[in-house]
């Protein structure tokens, strides 16, 4: 690559067509901890607030992996509730140490 290619200025995207179908964005989420449903609800409310033509999709995680609840019909629990019980009876920091379920 030549040094002038590599100062060329960024080209921005054209606008796509207004009869081009809208981009679909999939936000999946797991209600454990109680900040990942949250969070896809403020993505969803913050592209809907800059008005991009977009289609959004929430989708529960436990919904595709799990559609018929054979979890909760085995064990007589939600598959969250195994992280939340955790999560309440350790600690976050506790629970970050032992199991690493927090990203550090």
């Amino acid at each position: 690559m030549t040094q002038q290619a590599m100062f060329q200025p960024y080209e921005l995207p054209r606008a796509r067509p207004a009869d081009a179908a809208a981009p679909v964005v999939e936000l999946v989420y797991f209600n454990a901890g109680g900040g990942h449903r949250a969070s896809s609800l403020a993505l969803e409310s913050a592209i809907v607030r800059a008005g991009l033509n977009w289609t959004v999709k929430r989708t529960h995680l436990f919904e595709v992996l799990d559609p018929n609840a054979r979890f909760r019909h085995w064990t007589g629990i939600e598959p969250e509730d195994v992280y939340n019980k955790r999560l309440a009876r350790v600690g976050r920091s506790a629970c970050r140490r032992n199991c690493g379920c927090f990203s550090r």
